[in-house]
């Protein structure tokens, strides 16, 4: 019995040192982070003022003194000081819902937005709606809107107060709509409704902008583009990712709109009013991808799913889905996890910059190589939780790429009708522009040198030599889209976008798909797209 009760303590025992030698390498894979060397630490310390421009903190003071971690709270507080007069968003929101059912939701908008008179059928039918009276007033009330320097939009669960009283002004259920809604919380769950609103107006004002210049009002023409150009800014006024990419995708609807009225009405403008529009571009130069807002967006996150005390709460991630009460520890008494988590992030993101940048750098190391290479210094559960929230930024570098060198190429063009004003015909080559009209550097993103130029049938042709690096005469790429309704599908041809392929990359594809990878990027004048099929309506469909 004795000897029994001996094999039976001598398995409890084993049993207990396996649970625990399993408990101890559970924890070490999962849970365990290496903490921060000082040095890291140190490094960890964002400067806040680069993303949200000085105007407010995330940090906000309570009213005791304490600081806490709110930065939807510090904007709200920051927003309530501002002037009403210099705020956008109560003229931007009343115009929309006072024209919703008459504009906005009319068919000849949803169905033609973005159309410009090289589609001639399609802009046949789109007039009917822009040259009108009311789409006239309704532009006035954007520009008057564009001139005011902050968006003035609050961060909340909820509508806002404005867009609520624009709604039941105009007979509209909010059912968004929660008066006990806070002016604080997650940058997660905070609506930013100004967004698709903004498209919405740019859409319009580019079209009137169109068709203005095609009325020979060319003053006006610029003034549109001129308020389109400064509606697109109020998007990034809270830095978040998306805001950045919805004022780049409004900045190139001002490139695009550009690159017509040149082709179209290169003669109707003077002097003056090139310069203008080359003004406008200048701007365009500047980085606008918020790096250090995105990182601030993602460290609210990651701040709400670790406790009062700086931990990592499984609960708070798979309940709350960071959206739950922030962490306002500092950085330096959070938990190794944390700090870690957030180190990570600082590294990837730092990436951003250099990776916009033109020319091109292949060899810098991609946000997405830099976290894959981190991972290893990573818990699982840190791991899952990075996965889960960062999305594929080196994407948004990319797309800045795209912009950056299509401002160069729009910028070249101006230059080029500039000159031609001056001295009766095109610069025949970069090296023959009057210098004073080419204040930049028109450089190739993909090969370092300037792009090409050149003149073709009176124009001017601006490409660059795109991922293969071979000059193709200006030839352009183009693709096949699929479109139309179900059970109608067609294809037409679009252009295509740089595919950002190194230039080993670039060899391979030449050895296994050359075609793919045969033409140039052409910036000016931009391809235009096959316009696609218009489905027939009963001609009453499109009264207004």
């Amino acid at each position: 019995m004795k000897k029994m009760l001996t094999v039976i303590g001598i398995i409890a025992l084993l049993l207990i040192l396996l649970l625990a030698s399993v408990g101890v390498w559970a924890y070490y894979e999962f849970l365990y982070t290496e903490p921060l060397t000082e040095q890291e630490l140190a490094e960890l310390t964002p400067d806040w003022d680069l993303a949200t421009r000085g105007n407010w903190s995330p940090w906000y003071d309570a009213g005791d003194g304490t600081k806490v971690w709110d930065p939807a709270g510090s904007y709200n507080a920051w927003l309530a000081s501002v002037p009403e007069e210099d705020k956008a968003w109560p003229i931007l929101i009343d115009a929309y819902y006072d024209h919703l059912d008459t504009v906005f939701n009319h068919d000849l908008f949803t169905e033609h937005r973005g159309t410009l008179p090289e589609h001639a059928e399609r802009w046949g039918l789109y007039l009917k709606l822009i040259e009108t009276d009311e789409v006239g007033v309704l532009c006035q009330k954007l520009v008057d809107a564009s001139t005011r320097p902050v968006l003035g939009c609050e961060l909340l669960r909820s509508t806002d107060s404005y867009e609520h009283a624009a709604m039941l002004r105009n007979g509209i259920e909010d059912d968004n709509w929660n008066t006990g809604a806070s002016a604080s919380g997650a940058f997660w769950d905070t609506q930013l409704p100004w967004l698709s609103k903004s498209r919405s107006a740019t859409n319009l004002l580019n079209a009137r902008a169109a068709y203005e210049l095609e009325q020979g009002n060319t003053g006006a023409y610029i003034e549109l583009v001129g308020a389109i150009d400064r509606l697109s800014r109020l998007n990034s006024e809270v830095p978040v990712l998306i805001g950045s990419l919805v004022e780049l995708a409004i900045k190139s609807v001002v490139h695009r709109s550009i690159d017509w009225a040149l082709v179209t009405h290169g003669d109707a403008f003077d002097a003056s009013q090139l310069a203008r529009l080359d003004a406008i571009l200048h701007t365009h130069q500047e980085p606008l991808v918020n790096w250090a807002g995105e990182m601030l967006f993602y460290h609210d996150g990651i701040r709400r799913v670790f406790d009062e005390d700086g931990n990592f709460s499984i609960t708070m991630f798979t309940n709350y889905q960071f959206s739950g009460e922030a962490c306002s520890l500092p950085i330096g008494e959070l938990s190794s996890s944390a700090q870690r988590m957030l180190y990570v992030q600082h590294l990837c993101y730092a990436q951003g910059l250099a990776l916009s940048r033109l020319p091109w750098d292949e060899t810098v190391e991609t946000m997405h190589s830099v976290f894959q290479r981190e991972r290893a210094t990573l818990s699982k559960l840190s791991t899952v939780t990075l996965d889960t929230m960062m999305p594929a930024i080196d994407s948004a570098a990319q797309r800045e790429r795209v912009f950056q060198q299509q401002v160069l190429g729009t910028r070249l063009a101006v230059a080029a009708y500039r000159h031609r004003l001056r001295h009766g015909a095109f610069p025949d080559s970069i090296e023959t522009f009057d210098k004073d009209l080419i204040g930049f550097n028109p450089v190739d993103a993909f090969t370092g040198e300037a792009l090409r130029y050149r003149v073709v049938d009176d124009r001017p042709l601006i490409y660059s030599l795109g991922d293969d690096r071979t000059d193709d005469n200006g030839l352009i790429r183009w693709e096949r889209k699929e479109v139309g309704e179900l059970g109608d599908e067609m294809q037409i041809r679009v252009r295509t976008w740089p595919k950002w392929l190194t230039t080993q990359e670039a060899a391979v594809q030449r050895l296994n798909v050359p075609e793919s990878i045969v033409g140039d990027w052409v910036l000016f004048p931009m391809p235009v797209d096959e316009p696609e099929p218009i489905y027939e309506r009963e001609e009453d469909e499109y009264d207004s």
